[in-house]
């Protein structure tokens, strides 16, 4: 290849590289196919854009046209493929590269463990952590990943162990997989002392870490120290201020989950989506209708609400006895109600025993789903209620 023909590659390579990243995959497949020759390189960085945009397969398409090209997939090829698989639907594709590979390192057997998890087989990800020897603090750490992902949390503590008898050198990473496994199994002593090793080591505790701390001691119902953690973070971002609210919402302090959103937009912060939604069961937990709707509305000029928002509202009317507004509410939805907001709405009818509105919801939920019992019971102690003073 001439010096001008390299770059011609070269830089369409450059150029292709920048539309995926700019999320236009299309552009970048056109500009591919332009380029008068096409190196290994080229090819490496088309497959990646489109594993990057979860496009497996013209990802795999683009490998059949390489080989028909004559040229042979190298570690960095391999590796893109196998970051594109990344769902339970992926599994077969990902065996397939796993067949196809020669020689394994850090980087490949990181790429396996994560294929693996991703695709929910937990024990092929095992398998591969277990059985190569070329681990690096990745493979530890992805192995983690995986474990808290699935539930696995006593298995991650076992793991974490396991790193440090073997002396392998941990990161942030390594600290709020562990943590995070600690907050599930509500275990506040191994917490504690991940906690304590952190500060022995020049490991700084950012937001991340401080929000994986916050939620392990909201937890393990210690508030006081989450509050420690949370107030020794100078720059907080949301989903911290999210953990400490969902660690008081918890362990139902609402006072305080309203005083730290108050604090937070004094500070000019705006809630996320999970921040709105703790800050609304609190307003359901102790019948503040009027602040509820007030947050509930404040979500419209940032974004849309989502379903979880509006079973908060409908079960805050229906706590404070407003079963004809949560009816209204109900129907005045963007989209249709799904089983868990009629559900809520059903509970509020059989405390209130509503009769005729219980009735109604039982026969949606019986239509959403008719194999669930759920809605047989729940009326028929509606009914049993209205008919004891009768008897």
């Amino acid at each position: 290849m001439d010096s001008r023909l390299e770059e011609d590659v070269s830089g369409g390579t450059a150029l292709f590289q920048m539309y995926g990243k700019c999320q236009s995959a299309k552009d970048a497949r056109k500009l591919f196919t332009e380029l008068p020759e096409r190196d290994l390189v080229a090819w490496n960085a088309m497959i990646a854009v489109f594993s990057q945009h979860g496009n497996r397969k013209t990802a795999f398409e683009l490998l059949a046209e390489m080989k028909q090209d004559g040229l042979q997939p190298d570690k960095i090829t391999f590796v893109s493929l196998l970051n594109a698989c990344s769902d339970s639907s992926a599994l077969a594709d990902g065996k397939k590269i796993h067949i196809l590979l020669d020689e394994y390192e850090s980087t490949i057997v990181n790429a396996l463990i994560n294929m693996y998890s991703k695709c929910g087989s937990l024990e092929d990800a095992e398998s591969i952590f277990r059985v190569f020897p070329e681990r690096d603090v990745v493979s530890w750490n992805t192995m983690l990943t995986a474990y808290c992902h699935y539930g696995q949390s006593k298995a991650a503590v076992q793991l974490f162990g396991q790193m440090q008898r073997e002396g392998v050198e941990i990161d942030n990473v390594t600290i709020v997989s562990i943590l995070d496994a600690c907050a599930n199994l509500a275990d506040l002593q191994e917490g504690r002392l991940i906690h304590a090793a952190v500060l022995k080591k020049p490991i700084a505790i950012d937001s991340v870490m401080a929000t994986a701390l916050v939620n392990m001691y909201g937890k393990s119902a210690n508030l006081e120290e989450a509050q420690v953690v949370f107030d020794e973070v100078l720059e907080r971002d949301g989903i911290l201020w999210a953990a400490i609210m969902a660690a008081y919402a918890q362990h139902g302090r609402g006072e305080v989950v309203l005083q730290f959103f108050a604090q937070m937009q004094k500070e000019c912060l705006k809630p996320d989506k999970i921040t709105m939604i703790h800050l609304l069961h609190v307003c359901s937990h102790f019948g503040l209708l009027e602040e509820g709707f007030h947050y509930f509305n404040s979500i419209a000029p940032n974004s849309k609400p989502v379903t979880d928002h509006y079973v908060c509202m409908v079960d805050l009317l229906g706590r404070v006895g407003q079963l004809r507004e949560a009816e209204d509410f109900i129907q005045s939805m963007p989209f249709e109600a799904d089983a868990v907001i009629w559900t809520a709405f059903l509970g509020a009818c059989r405390v209130h025993g509503d009769v005729e509105r219980g009735r109604k919801a039982a026969e949606v939920l019986v239509e959403l789903d008719p194999h669930k019992a759920a809605p047989y019971v729940i009326l028929s102690h509606i009914y049993i209620a209205a008919l004891a003073p009768n008897i």
